[in-house]
């Protein structure tokens, strides 16, 4: 999810943008004597940190395919439940953004993301599903997920890949 900004932090942005742009063409100027390769920052990190210095980002979960929707927690915007999910991301001021930056509708998300994996794997069911298959379990259930009543699944740390 990303805030969308006030017109007053548009205006900020849009200075702090040019800013940037200027120490980027200085930085240009001062390598153009390197070696290729020699630069201490790529011009995709620069864009990366400038985008985070943009938008106010919450991470809100991901999904593999096969898998189930993992939300992160974020008790400070969502509870633990449907619709306390579902009212954030259809907050007024935010959009709901997929891993590509790409603005996503918040039901599209939920029908194509939450609702049409709900018989995905867990890591419960998969670990079920190694065991029936001969293979050797390789993960740590009780300590990375749960699933809430409603049948979500959280991950039970805000630091998860």
């Amino acid at each position: 999810m990303r805030k969308i900004p006030t017109r007053e932090r548009q205006k900020e942005l849009m200075e702090l943008i040019s800013k940037q742009c200027q120490q980027r063409i200085d930085s240009i100027k001062k390598d153009a004597g390197r070696c290729p390769g020699e630069s201490d920052r790529s011009l995709d990190e620069d864009i990366d940190s400038l985008r985070q210095q943009i938008y106010e980002e919450v991470h809100i979960g991901k999904c593999s395919r096969g898998w189930k929707f993992l939300f992160a927690p974020n008790p400070q915007f969502y509870q633990e439940r449907k619709d306390s999910v579902l009212a954030f991301i259809h907050s007024e001021g935010w959009i709901l953004m997929d891993e590509y930056g790409e603005s996503i509708d918040p039901d599209k998300f939920w029908e194509e993301y939450v609702v049409s994996q709900e018989k995905g794997f867990t890591i419960a069911t998969y670990q079920e599903w190694q065991i029936q298959h001969g293979e050797t379990i390789q993960s740590r259930a009780a300590s990375f997920e749960h699933e809430t009543a409603e049948g979500l699944r959280f991950a039970n740390d805000a630091d998860f890949s």
